[in-house]
């Protein structure tokens, strides 16, 4: 996938996205997805290690996380401290189940599997929409 067909400027060199996901495949499928559109990648196997991850790399534009993650912290859990302390970083879930009621305002969901066209362009509206 180039720049060119997602719609995507180079600006999105700037930005780092962090890839929360339990299942090693997907994660890496993920990461490469986005680094190949030009983005800057950080991976968490969990949602405790995002945490960390998300306070210790302020600059962080946007997670990319599983709803349903192995351990103490869920996606949903990781998407409600991001509420509470990381309000400006931009959030899309993803899951093979349906979506949950209760996504933190400005979230955003796709079903797996997900388009990857229809996830980047959306990567693109979310970190331009954002001042980091």
């Amino acid at each position: 996938m180039t720049a060119r067909k997602t719609g995507m400027s180079s600006k999105s060199k700037q930005h780092f996205i962090l890839v929360v996901e339990d299942d090693a495949l997907q994660r890496m499928a993920a990461s490469d997805m986005f680094q190949a559109a030009g983005y800057r990648v950080h991976e968490a196997a969990s949602g405790g290690e995002a945490l960390l991850l998300l306070e210790a790399n302020p600059d962080i534009a946007l997670v990319f996380t599983d709803l349903n993650l192995s351990g103490t912290v869920s996606g949903l859990g990781l998407a409600q401290d991001m509420a509470e302390h990381q309000p400006r970083t931009a959030l899309i879930m993803v899951s093979g189940h349906p979506c949950p009621r209760n996504l933190p305002i400005g979230a955003r969901f796709h079903p797996k599997p997900y388009d990857p066209i229809a996830v980047l362009q959306q990567t693109s509206d979310m970190t331009a929409a954002r001042q980091f």
